[in-house]
């Protein structure tokens, strides 16, 4: 008996050393030593992760052991992996140095070419829609566009139901994938940031981007992500867990609530979760030239 009831100790050790977390902070900059804003940070595939702030400041809880290795990623710097341990064995403050990103140059094109639109909405459900609220930074939910012949992006458009979040950013990117929606990568070259003001109304968003953004034929995840609002607003929700229903409630109206439509989108709940397959979608729309 004596020995069983060791043994279950001993389990409960290692599963309390398993659940054990530590933080991580610090400061991400560019070569020249300049703060990059709204950096992914996070360990893949196991939800943990966040967007750095517009200064560049991160702050994470990473597993004790130190065994995973954590990914820094933007569409400017590309991607740089460090091993926890490293980072756990560092202090903090950290800094963590990026680098820019090689860019393709752009092949121009003297064919024809036609006004299109590779994404519908799809057919708007009434009284449907989603809501992210100041701790669902890195959130991200979008569509799965197919293009089938060479296309310039000219604009991209969706709707916002109210947004009552202070200093709200959101991000737009565009994955290239395959069959599934594994193995993403973000095709942008620079960033594509929208403020939404806040306002009980319902407002349209149209986002021209400064480049150029040329799709080759295949398949694509186009999505909006939120990756930044204000100290204040994110402080209030610090401390969400210990809310009753009634106090959840009422701060559920300081929130962006997105109208949804009724086709086929994707989700990603979480920094560097991975996305899932939902009914519904933001209603994004992709308009620009189709090259004959």
């Amino acid at each position: 008996m004596k020995k069983i009831f060791a043994t279950l100790l001993l389990a409960a050790s290692f599963t309390a050393q398993a659940q054990e977390y530590k933080r991580i902070e610090g400061c991400i900059v560019n070569e020249d030593g300049n703060a990059v804003e709204f950096v992914t940070v996070g360990i893949m595939g196991k939800g943990t992760g966040t967007v750095s702030s517009a200064s560049g400041h991160f702050s994470l809880k990473i597993p004790a052991t130190g065994n995973d290795t954590v990914t820094f990623s933007h569409v400017s710097y590309g991607k740089k992996e460090i091993a926890a341990k490293e980072l756990l064995g560092s202090g903090t403050p950290l800094t963590v140095r990026m680098h820019t990103r090689e860019l393709k140059e752009i092949t121009v094109f003297s064919g024809k070419r036609k006004k299109a639109k590779l994404a519908n909405r799809g057919m708007r459900v009434k009284g449907a829609k989603t809501m992210w609220t100041p701790a669902n930074i890195g959130n991200e939910i979008g569509s799965i566009i197919e293009s089938k012949r060479t296309f310039d992006v000219e604009e991209i458009r969706f709707r916002v139901q109210s947004n009552a979040i202070d200093s709200l950013k959101l991000s737009i990117n565009i994955y290239r994938t395959g069959e599934e929606t594994g193995s993403l990568a973000n095709i942008l070259k620079r960033p594509i940031y929208v403020n939404i003001p806040t306002s009980p109304k319902k407002q349209e968003i149209a986002i021209a981007p400064k480049e150029v953004i040329r799709l080759d034929a295949g398949r694509y995840y186009v999505s909006v992500k939120f990756v930044h609002c204000s100290e204040e607003a994110q402080k209030e929700w610090q401390d969400e867990e210990s809310w009753d229903n009634k106090k959840r409630y009422e701060m559920s109206k300081k929130s962006i609530f997105f109208p949804l439509f009724l086709k086929a989108g994707y989700i990603r709940n979480g920094a560097v979760a991975e996305p899932e397959k939902i009914p519904m979608n933001l209603g994004l729309e992709v308009i620009g030239y189709e090259y004959r």
